[in-house]
């Protein structure tokens, strides 16, 4: 596991490092500084201060004290000790304290200069990178790094991974946006691999694995760390508590500890996020920090260095080559676990249509992109919004006067791209002739066929239309989806029938609620080129429900070995709830488990995912919490295959009017396996606020492909 350091990125940063180390030696001689051993200390500490003015929960018009409050000090608690530090901001953030306050980036500058600190890279804006199309993480990383060169005369070699939400295939784009090194968590990656990692490796830099396979040198935050030390800061604990938990980091060798990586504007000033947060006491919390790194400065024990500085180690417990990304946490995040990916994609003020919204901006765009007549210039304000749209602090605690910003904002870039469009023509949909039939039903059971070429169909009118076999012909004769019934495992936890095509929806005040009621079902046959092929076969029903109807149409092309189910919502008020629709179950007897993966899309180049010996649900609540999902798959490209070394399905769906994101479940149950895929349209957790009324449309496709 261990890799050659000789013609690695990290070789550069290191000699960077050292080329600051020496301006900083010089710079602590010169002002007579206290000096220690180095020989005896035994843990490096370094910190990464998160500056983001675009926080959810701060107003414009604080933006000001926020600066005074939170940016100053830090500099000068600095500065006055020669403690060495590093600053992540957007390039946003930077624009704006330009704007309102510009000796505080001269300040910046000056102390960067002078080897006191670094700057971190994050983007334009602070992006959820594995939620976004990885041309968009292109466009946001490139306009951060050219907004850096102009304001601080620098473009940053360390990438600060936004919200720690890292994908393997977001390393391919920090290591073809030129960076060296990124910045990531810890702890959550090193909890889905423990059995595997050496928890020494948390103190030296490790190499991740990115989707190609290329590596780049990835430094540790430690959420446990910076919540010690906001605790500290806070008045929560002692200076003793916190350096006794220090000393639990400490050994014989030379570690590294990263001591801070979060949030600046939680420091002398509370942003009304949480109900929970701790209130601002009389006291200046700066001056409790300054305390703390005044006497860790003069103890032996410990150094300061920054983030740069470690990638010079030359541990032998350093540089091993490490998958961060997992089946079961494909979006390792930061913090706990009520704190993961669907925070930005499910919950939230309405994320599902707002990520919807701006994958539709996305598309416009991209066709802009493709055309000779456009003003360039034009195309990057255009982009530089869209990256500003897509960031993550308008989807959780986000202000109403905020919030209407946004809305706003969206409307009028939408306006913007379909006035540079309107040269370009819509191709017309033809309009169909449609055939209706009375269903063909098979005795009691209620079973509907449609057969062509490629597909045999086969729903249950019993059971809300549900898939209960769906054959792809090039496949054999043997369903690949479908439902397996009761019965089919002996294992009691699985003693359910296991359908395939339906609604669930859990509202946490009442019942769940489903499709699975007998229906009525309608057959069409669709003359012309109504859905791209002529022929198609579409089967419909409905179902009224206590929260508003479901109608959902299957449609069976005669040409090609693909199926669509469309679902139309009409909901009369559907808020906070778990909702997922577009499940499908595999059946095991079609698949080779030793070869058995998933892959997709996380913001990257795709990604794949070997299912064998992993038992995952991305979809199961998290503990003692009312927040409903533990994880989702980014699926940026609306695409996830699941395959066997023989054959794959691609599942797909438009992103655009509603971002549904897909979840995987796992099992080895019996002999055999369960694995099931599922797409959510909503979840809930502390930051929930939204409601759906009137119709909604979501569609999602399956087509057989062989390997």
């Amino acid at each position: 596991m261990r890799s050659t350091q000789d013609g690695h990125n990290h070789i550069s940063l290191a000699r960077q490092a050292g080329s600051r180390r020496l301006k900083y030696n010089a710079c602590r001689n010169r002002s007579e500084l206290n000096t220690k051993d180095n020989t005896i200390s035994s843990l490096n500490l370094y910190s990464v201060f998160h500056c983001n003015l675009s926080y959810s929960s701060i107003h414009e018009d604080d933006h000001k004290r926020v600066i005074h409050d939170c940016y100053w000090p830090l500099l000068e608690v600095h500065e006055k000790y020669r403690v060495p530090f590093s600053i992540e901001m957007t390039g946003s953030t930077l624009l704006r304290i330009a704007e309102i306050d510009r000796t505080w980036v001269a300040k910046l500058k000056q102390i960067i200069e002078a080897g006191l600190s670094e700057l971190q890279a994050s983007g334009y804006a602070q992006i959820i990178g594995p939620l976004v199309p990885q041309r968009v993480n292109e466009k946001n990383l490139e306009t951060g790094l050219n907004i850096y060169e102009e304001g601080l005369g620098l473009r940053p070699k360390i990438a600060y991974v936004n919200e720690q939400a890292f994908s393997s295939g977001l390393a391919d784009v920090y290591i073809d946006a030129g960076f060296e090194a990124i910045i990531m968590e810890w702890n959550n990656v090193y909890s889905a691999n423990k059995n595997f990692w050496n928890p020494e490796w948390q103190y030296y830099p490790q190499y991740a694995i990115s989707a190609t396979g290329r590596e780049i040198p990835v430094i540790w935050n430690n959420a446990v760390s910076f919540q010690r030390l906001q605790r500290y800061i806070h008045g929560e604990i002692s200076s003793g508590d916190y350096i006794s938990y220090l000393k639990t980091h400490t050994s014989e060798k030379t570690r590294s500890l990263c001591m801070y990586g979060n949030d600046l504007e939680i420091i002398n000033f509370r942003p009304g996020r949480y109900h929970a947060e701790a209130e601002l006491e009389d006291h200046n919390e700066w001056r409790r920090y300054e305390k703390l790194i005044g006497t860790l400065n003069k103890s032996d024990h410990y150094s300061f260095v920054l983030p740069g500085d470690t990638l010079s180690s030359r541990e032998s417990t350093g540089f091993n080559k490490l998958q961060l990304s997992t089946p079961a946490q494909p979006v390792p995040v930061k913090k706990q676990a009520k704190y993961n990916i669907t925070r930005w994609a499910l919950t939230g003020r309405d994320d599902v249509r707002n990520n919807g919204a701006c994958y539709g901006l996305y598309e416009m765009l991209e066709r802009l992109t493709t055309r000779d007549d456009c003003c360039h210039k034009e195309i990057q304000e255009c982009w530089k919004e869209l990256c500003s749209l897509w960031g993550s602090d308008f989807r959780t605690h986000i202000t109403d006067e905020k919030y209407s910003s946004f809305i706003k904002r969206q409307g009028i870039l939408e306006y913007r791209l379909k006035k540079m469009n309107k040269s370009g023509s819509e191709r017309p949909v033809s309009s169909c002739e449609r055939k209706l039939r009375r269903v063909r039903t098979d005795g009691e059971a209620h079973y509907v066929a449609v057969e062509t070429p490629s597909v045999m169909l086969t729903v249950n009118s019993r059971r809300g239309m549900s898939i209960d076999s769906l054959v792809f012909r090039e496949a054999g004769e043997i369903p690949l989806v479908g439902t397996l019934r009761q019965g089919y495992f002996n294992d009691i936890s699985w003693g359910v029938d296991l359908y395939s095509g339906h609604v669930i929806v859990q509202p946490l005040s009442s019942s769940k609620v489903t499709d699975l009621e007998k229906v009525r079902v309608t057959e069409m046959v669709t003359q012309g080129n109504g859905f791209g092929s002529e022929g198609v076969t579409s089967l419909s029903s409905a179902v009224k429900t206590s929260l508003g109807s479901i109608c959902k149409s299957i449609h069976v092309f005669p040409d090609r070995p693909k199926i669509e189910l469309e679902y139309e919502f009409e909901w009369n008020g559907l808020k906070d709830s778990s909702l997922h629709a577009g499940i499908f179950t595999f059946n095991p007897e079609a698949f080779d488990e030793d070869s058995l993966y998933y892959a997709t899309n996380n913001g990257g180049p795709e990604e794949k995912y070997y299912l064998k010996g992993h038992e995952f649900d991305h979809s199961h609540p998290v503990m003692h919490s009312m927040i409903t999902a533990t994880h989702c798959l980014g699926a940026t490209e609306g695409i996830v295959r699941i395959g066997d070394k023989d054959k794959a399905l691609t599942i797909k769906t438009h992103r655009h009017p509603l971002a549904a994101q897909p979840m995987i479940q796992f099992y080895s149950v019996d002999d055999s396996f369960l694995l099931r895929l599922l797409y959510s349209l909503g979840e809930q957790d502390e930051t929930s606020h939204w409601m759906w009324k009137g119709k909604s449309k979501w569609q999602v496709s399956i087509e057989f492909d062989r390997n």
